[in-house]
């Protein structure tokens, strides 16, 4: 479920997009925190991120697409554990 969790949100940015709403980026990690409520691992890193979301009303979607594609490493990674 995480995982196309993950994929969805993926797929919903925008390729021309250099910006993302904040606001959205948080209910997503959200969204996901409940997805990955089995996992640790993974609820402690969205945990984290949570906190660290740049930009006052906007974020760089790099960065929302790099912590996409960290969460899915971590949830991969904690699936081998």
């Amino acid at each position: 479920m995480f995982t196309s969790a993950v994929n969805e949100f993926k797929s919903q940015i925008d390729a021309d997009a250099q910006v993302i709403d904040k606001a959205l980026v948080i209910d997503n990690l959200l969204d996901l925190r409940g997805a990955a409520s089995a996992n640790p691992a993974v609820v402690a890193r969205i945990d984290s991120l949570l906190g660290e979301v740049p930009g006052k009303n906007m974020t760089a979607i790099d960065w929302w697409r790099e912590t996409l594609e960290s969460l899915e490493q971590v949830s991969q990674f904690a699936e081998l554990v």
